[in-house]
Order: C-alpha cells, then sequence, then structure tokens
C-alpha cells in the first residue's frame, strides 16, 4: 500500500508551511514507514517526517511540535487509533492539523471532518497517487484554515484548478510544478499553452473582471500561491517580486499571442 496565511507575522504556523512541511507518520511496521517518507520526499518539496510506533509515542510527539499533517494507522498498539484520533480533535493547538487514516474504519464519526478535508482516508488498495492525492488535500486545508491575504494551494497531475466560464475568485503564483490551459472545442481539448514555475494563472479575470477563459489542469504535482482577486492590487503593492512576475506572466501571454496570430496569417 502506497500508502490560507493572512501573511501575518502572527500566524508562524503558516509562514512554517512554505519553508517546510512537519509529518508525523504512526506505525509500527518499519518498512511501511519508509515508503511513506520516499513518497512523500518524491512529490513534496519541503517534508520533514517524524516517525512514531504507536498511539503513546505519536501522543508526545505532536504534543511536544504539532505537526501539519499526522499518517496514522488505525490499529496502534498503547494508545490506538481511535482515540489517538480523538485526542487530535480535542487538541486546540492541533486544530490545523490534518489526519490520514490508512484505513477506512466501520463507523461514520468523521463524515464532518472528512468533508473539510481535515480527516482523509485510505483503504488497503490504495496507490500512490491515491495517497499523494490525499496528501495535497490535507495540505489545503492546513493553509486555508484561516482567513487570509493569501493561501497556499496544493494539486497532483490531472487535477483542475480553473474551469472555463467559472467566477473567477482567485488568482494564482506557481511555486513549483506545470500546469496546461485549454479549451474544448466539440469536446475537444485544445491546448492553449502551460504555465511553468514563476508564472501567474488566471490573472486575466483580475486585470478584465469576466469569468474564466480557460480550463487549467494540474500536469505535475504543484504548490500555488492562491491569492484572492480583491486583495492582490494591494499585495503587488506590497511586493514588487510579484509584480514583476505578472509584468514577465504577461508579456510571455502576449509574445505567444503573437505568435499564433502569425502563425494563423
Amino acid at each position: 500500500m502506497f500508502y490560507k496565511r493572512t501573511f501575518s507575522l502572527s500566524n508562524k504556523r503558516m509562514a512554517d508551511l512554505e519553508l517546510r512541511k512537519d509529518i508525523l507518520l504512526v506505525t509500527p511496521d518499519k518498512k511501511r514507514q519508509e515508503l511513506y517518507a520516499n513518497v512523500i520526499n518524491k512529490h513534496l518539496s519541503g517534508a520533514r517526517i517524524f516517525a512514531a510506533t504507536d498511539g503513546g509515542e505519536a501522543s508526545s510527539k505532536m504534543t511536544n511540535v504539532p505537526p501539519h499533517i499526522i499518517i496514522t494507522d488505525y490499529e496502534l498498539a498503547k494508545i490506538n487509533g481511535p482515540r489517538l484520533i480523538e485526542l487530535i480533535l480535542e487538541n486546540r493547538d492541533l486544530e490545523k492539523t490534518a489526519i490520514i487514516i490508512t484505513s477506512i474504519p466501520d463507523t461514520d464519526q468523521y463524515l464532518d471532518h472528512v468533508v473539510t478535508n481535515k480527516i482523509q482516508m485510505l483503504d488497503s488498495s490504495s496507490n500512490e497517487s491515491e495517497f499523494v492525492r490525499c496528501l495535497n488535500k490535507a495540505l489545503n486545508f492546513v493553509s486555508h484554515g484561516d482567513v487570509a491575504e493569501y493561501y497556499l494551494r496544493f494539486l497532483s497531475p490531472k487535477d483542475l484548478l480553473i474551469r472555463e466560464g467559472d467566477k473567477a475568485d482567485y488568482v494564482y503564483i506557481v511555486r513549483r510544478g506545470k500546469l496546461r490551459a485549454y479549451h474544448l472545442e466539440e469536446s475537444k481539448e485544445v491546448t492553449l499553452g502551460y504555465i511553468e514555475t514563476g508564472e501567474f494563472v488566471g490573472e486575466m479575470a483580475f486585470i478584465n473582471g469576466e469569468p474564466r477563459s480557460a480550463n487549467v489542469e494540474a500536469l505535475t504535482d504543484c504548490e500555488l500561491i492562491e491569492v484572492p482577486i480583491g486583495t492582490l492590487e494591494h499585495i503587488l503593492f506590497q511586493r514588487p517580486a510579484w509584480s514583476k512576475a505578472l509584468m514577465s506572466t504577461l508579456s510571455k501571454r502576449l509574445k505567444n499571442a503573437n505568435k499564433n496570430i502569425l502563425g494563423d496569417s
């Protein structure tokens, strides 16, 4: 088994998420610990991984250093999985900690937390891509836990970031990964271009105030900065590097548009 920050200075934990992602693995199986760690390091930048072999050790570690994500077996010694999960849910210092349970418990008691993405569940047949998708959902829960000026957003390959025709609420900056923009024409996908690390995504909605003009999907694991469209102008004033990135993105879009016009003429 493969198995959003006002960027306020007081919100240190969300600032840490940009630099590293603290993950606690709770399983007595050393091979599984190694497998999880390898998959996490393969797909996620800035991961700092801790391990515990039972619920008692996990309880101590998560109290001392609250992790962003806890990945846990349901069957554990000393403190069992259900009790460990209760302790996480009861601890106010772990309100923004996401949980991935490496089985599907025979209970619906976690349904409310599954809906909010605080809890993810994986069954024994889950593969690597399903694990990574759960990991990204968990990170999105961590990032979007507070009302914020901007957030972090995590995508797995084939995840749709933007849907053509939708109302635009956010603009994005790609911190890591590659995406593709495309139109649907008679049910066929027509690629418009690719978005790389350091570029903006969805910036035209900020400029012209219109609905989304294309679909955008992730081609790789992606990490983005998600900015509410109403705060972008203020943030650009504060962050000249982002203004420069926006101008660079618009310049690239213009060059590509000119090439397409010349190619059609």
